[in-house]
């Protein structure tokens, strides 16, 4: 700053200004500066979030996929056991009939036995 002796005069006056704009333009030159400091961060910031936006977003698709694999599979696992139950359903059927065959069967050998072995009379 100016002297604080000097006289007022428009000289003086100017000079004082003089020193008050350079030092308040170092000062807005260092405020510029670290505003430009703020934007870089700004920016790097924006792309990391950008960045994790786009993982976020994809993370959810792999879900919503995953979700909707394990909803296929769960629908397959359920077609699959119904096809066993009809698997089973058909064994008992022909266990069923194959049990009844040989009930057939052992009277036949039955009825045989008793007349003699060859189906006729049996002997006295």
């Amino acid at each position: 700053m100016a002297d604080s002796d000097a006289r007022l005069t428009l000289e003086g006056l100017a000079r004082i200004l003089r020193d008050h704009m350079d030092g308040t333009a170092a000062q807005f030159a260092e405020v510029g500066a670290r505003l430009d400091a703020v934007g870089v961060r700004i920016e790097r910031l924006a792309r990391i979030v950008g960045d994790l936006t786009q993982l976020a977003t994809r993370h959810d698709a792999e879900i919503a996929e995953h979700r909707r694999l394990h909803e296929e599979h769960r629908g397959l696992q359920e077609e699959h056991r119904e096809y066993i139950r009809q698997i089973f359903a058909r064994m008992e059927q022909h266990d069923a009939r194959f049990e009844a065959q040989s009930r057939d069967i052992r009277r036949i050998l039955d009825t045989m036995e008793r007349r003699g072995g060859d189906g006729g009379p049996a002997e006295p």
